[in-house]
């Protein structure tokens, strides 16, 4: 890459500097921009429109920032699916209503977020496959960033949806929690 310009208070000197073209540095930069601006989504939508990120920030974030973003936005088209035993009382709903359940801190601000999947059973044998059929995003808030504080969004998300259950997303990896938070 080259850089050509002018030196200031010089007649007509000009200032050439060569630079390594660095497509991986470049790539980078679009990565970063990227989750920059998944932030900002979430942040707005979380009603939180002054936030400032240093890229130190940005880049700690990076995952968590990606997962709410995708799971919020409906951007993603993965189905969400998992296994359970066949029930020893013989009835099986016909549909589960599950409430996934995350949390990310984006530099000092700290969101959760709450979606609602429906899932429907097949089952093979002494296995139950659910699979999810649809999802709806239900809140993106600020939170104080405690265990208490996201349990107590949770609990509130759980009563307004009236969910069967919960599940929580942390690292990539949700895992389903029988219990209500």
């Amino acid at each position: 890459m080259e850089i050509v310009g002018e030196a200031p208070n010089s007649p007509k000197q000009e200032l050439t500097v060569n630079t390594p073209l660095n497509q991986e540095l470049g790539d980078y930069g679009t990565y970063l921009e990227n989750v920059a601006s998944m932030a900002s989504w979430l942040c707005s939508e979380a009603g939180v429109l002054d936030l400032k990120l240093s890229k130190e920030q940005i880049e700690d974030a990076a995952d968590t920032v990606e997962m709410a973003y995708f799971q919020m936005s409906g951007e993603i088209d993965e189905k969400l699916s998992f296994t359970s035993g066949v029930s020893d009382e013989g009835t099986m709903p016909p549909r589960l209503a599950m409430l996934l359940l995350g949390q990310l801190a984006i530099g000092q601000a700290h969101r959760c977020f709450a979606k609602l999947i429906d899932f429907t059973p097949s089952e093979r044998g002494s296995e139950v496959t659910w699979t999810e059929t649809g999802n709806t995003p239900v809140r993106l808030a600020e939170f104080d960033g405690t265990d208490a504080g996201f349990s107590e969004f949770g609990e509130k998300m759980v009563a307004e949806t009236g969910a069967d259950g919960t599940m929580l997303i942390s690292n990539h990896h949700a895992h389903s929690d029988s219990q209500r938070p």
